[in-house]
């Protein structure tokens, strides 16, 4: 920049002189000794140069003018022409302020009339609208012909400045640490939340290798990281682990991109760090709790798979006892029957046939009514299958299927023929045959 101030002044400087020149050898201010023809020659030998100069300023990017005291332009180059609007044939000579009506409010304006009267040089930088629309660095010089003016368009430059001072002001403020380092692994930029993560402040770490932040055990994985960088690969989430100032580890997730200058060519790279520590330790939590979990599960499977195989054989044994329980009971009913009918029954028979009087018939035919009860199948499936029949009325429900008469019924049982009928109603009513249209003695053989 130092050195682009000096051209600049050196061209305004000679390209002044050669104007001062040339005007004193106008014909008025002619020396003796050449006359008018001497004149001409001393104007040629001078525009040679000043031509020269001119084509220089017209192929530079920066504009050149300069303005009378009246604030005339009296030469301006190609680019401060084009920036004002017209060619500078038809620029010279109008007033710069009838170009630029809205100046008197700027700076340019001011600073510009203060170099005028003080006659200090100035400098400055300023948007303006239109005609220019734009950021212009202005250079302002005073001299004894008027003003030299040179100026610059710096609009890209300013916004390449806002844009970068908008990303700074991202990259300070993020949750996120964010490192820039070159390919070597020098430390070259630390936010504010890399303070926070890590520990170092920005005096404390730059300069340094990134090396300090990574374990030694990892130096290899962070080598190897740069090399990546170096061929343009970038690193997207990778998780890791970092060492604070104070020496703790801290799990961290990484992405890393290369950075590139206006030509493409890597020379750096830029890191964000995100501290997942927390997160980390959740995970592990929850994966220990999981663990515990499923093993309790297991123990738990395991313990209710041997209470099962403890219950199965408890029920095969109760199986089996009640197997055993059943036939036991069999076979004494089968023993019960057997000494019924070889024991008792063929005395009943004999009484049945004797001759007994009445009463005594009647006592018989009780007794062998009470006997076929007791060995009765019937007597049994009808007080299993009606749990709702009473004693009594079994006994005379078996009485009706072998075809009794309630008059029968009464004389054998000895209770009367209303009770018997009673007891005929309630039978039909728990068996559930009401309205009288099914025969009872034909359901009960049915059931038999």
């Amino acid at each position: 920049m130092a050195d682009e101030e000096k051209t600049r002044e050196q061209l305004i400087g000679e390209l002044r002189e050669l104007r001062r020149r040339l005007a004193e050898a106008t014909p008025s201010n002619a020396s003796t000794g050449g006359g008018e023809g001497g004149s001409r020659r001393v104007n040629r030998r001078l525009k040679a140069p000043y031509s020269e100069l001119a084509k220089t300023l017209d192929s530079i990017t920066d504009g050149f003018s300069f303005l009378d005291r009246e604030w005339r332009f009296t030469y301006l180059n190609r680019t401060g022409a084009e920036a004002f609007g017209g060619r500078k044939e038809e620029l010279a000579g109008r007033i710069i302020w009838e170009l630029l009506p809205d100046a008197v409010e700027t700076r340019l304006f001011a600073e510009a009339h203060r170099a005028a009267n003080t006659g200090s040089p100035v400098h400055l930088e300023e948007f303006y609208p239109k005609p220019l629309n734009g950021w212009f660095e202005w250079h302002v010089h005073p001299s004894s012909e008027g003003l030299s003016l040179c100026f610059r368009d710096i609009t890209r430059r300013k916004l390449i400045q806002e844009a970068n001072s908008t990303l700074a002001a991202i990259v300070e403020s993020s949750d996120d640490a964010i490192i820039g380092k070159s390919l070597d692994g020098t430390i070259l930029t630390w936010n504010r939340s890399a303070e926070r993560t890590y520990g170092y402040t920005v005096r404390e770490v730059i300069g340094q290798n990134i090396s300090i932040l990574v374990p030694e055990a990892l130096h290899d994985e962070a080598t190897a990281i740069l090399r990546k960088i170096r061929r343009a690969e970038s690193i997207d989430h990778y998780e890791s682990i970092r060492q604070t100032k104070d020496g703790r580890q801290i799990h961290v997730s990484l992405t890393v991109s290369p950075i590139q200058d206006a030509s493409g060519i890597i020379i750096g790279a830029s890191s964000i760090a995100r501290d997942i520590t927390e997160r980390k330790r959740m995970e592990e939590a929850l994966s220990r709790a999981y663990e515990e979990l499923e093993m309790r599960v297991e123990e738990r499977t395991l313990e209710l798979a041997e209470k099962s195989i403890h219950l199965e054989e408890i029920n095969t044994a109760l199986r089996v006892l009640l197997k055993q329980r059943e036939d036991d009971r069999k076979e004494l009913g089968e023993s019960i029957l057997a000494n019924i009918r070889n024991l008792i029954q063929p005395y009943i028979d004999r009484l049945k046939s004797s001759n007994l009087g009445s009463s005594h018939a009647t006592l018989v035919e009780i007794l062998d009514s009470h006997l076929n009860e007791i060995t009765s199948s019937f007597s049994r499936t009808l007080s299993m299958q009606h749990a709702a029949l009473t004693p009594t009325e079994i006994r005379i429900a078996n009485f009706i299927k072998d075809g009794k008469t309630t008059e029968a019924i009464a004389e054998i049982l000895c209770i009367s023929d209303k009770t018997v009928a009673c007891h005929r109603a309630n039978i039909r009513s728990k068996l559930g045959l009401q309205g009288g249209r099914n025969n009872l003695r034909s359901y009960l053989l049915s059931i038999s």
